[in-house]
């Protein structure tokens, strides 16, 4: 805090600024400045061949965009289709020539104030020694960790796993007392964990899901395991 300052929260449309101004000072503390609000956007929907939609077609198209779950929406134009979004569509209206159907207008709301990649995979074997896997994480928003997926495939003498990145202050993320041979599988996002041999497996791990910081990670993975990486770069959208 400044002298004779009050620390607030400025929001400039999807950017918050927490700050801090002192009364002695013509410019601001900035403590912290985070993109927060999901993007929302209107998205047209219409017949590439400019011709009305038969019927079915439109019960199709209506039965995507009613939906409660977050949905994949990939717009595929030459500079826009390595960015996608998980979103939900609301405010339907549709667009008639004549008497038909030929389009649909959309919100677009995403869970997400960023885009995301093409979903990638990535494995590291070390069934036979311990590794350090490097993982280079190429999103391109600035301070925000990535949370993978995980399939983590044990050896039959092996019953546990020990994942420690280097790149982010050594954090380690193990998991012990395992069935040898089994299956792990993480959501480190959603902070999901279950294993082939039991759906419940929390008491066996310390909690500490799995985060990449942007850049080179450089994973410990110890001997006696298979480590599958899935996920989607985080990337940075102006406009859409």
């Amino acid at each position: 805090m400044g002298s004779g300052g009050d620390r607030q929260n400025t929001n400039f449309g999807d950017l918050t600024i927490e700050s801090d101004k002192a009364s002695d000072r013509s410019s601001e503390f900035i403590y912290r400045a985070k993109h927060e609000t999901p993007l929302e956007f209107q998205m047209t929907i219409a017949n590439v061949h400019g011709k009305g939609y038969m019927q079915h077609e439109i019960e199709s198209i209506n039965e995507w965009l009613f939906q409660t779950q977050p949905k994949w929406l990939n717009i595929l134009e030459p500079d826009r289709s390595t960015t996608g979004y998980f979103c939900f569509m609301s405010n339907s209206k549709s667009i008639f020539i004549g008497n038909r159907v030929s389009g649909f207008v959309v919100t677009v709301r995403c869970i997400a104030p960023y885009g995301f990649g093409n979903e990638r995979t990535d494995i590291y074997d070390a069934m036979n020694q311990d590794i350090i896997a490097q993982y280079y994480n190429l999103s391109t928003v600035p301070n925000v960790y990535l949370y993978p997926k995980l399939k983590i495939e044990l050896r039959n003498n092996i019953n546990s796993v020990r994942i420690e990145n280097q790149s982010d202050n050594n954090r380690i993320t193990q998991i012990t007392g395992m069935y040898t041979g089994d299956v792990i599988n993480m959501d480190n996002d959603l902070k999901i964990i279950k294993a082939n041999s039991t759906p419940d497996i929390l008491d066996k791990f310390n909690l500490n899901w799995l985060r990449l910081i942007g850049g080179m990670n450089k994973l410990y993975i110890n001997a006696g395991c298979r480590l599958t990486i899935t996920t989607r770069f985080i990337k940075a959208v102006s406009s859409v």
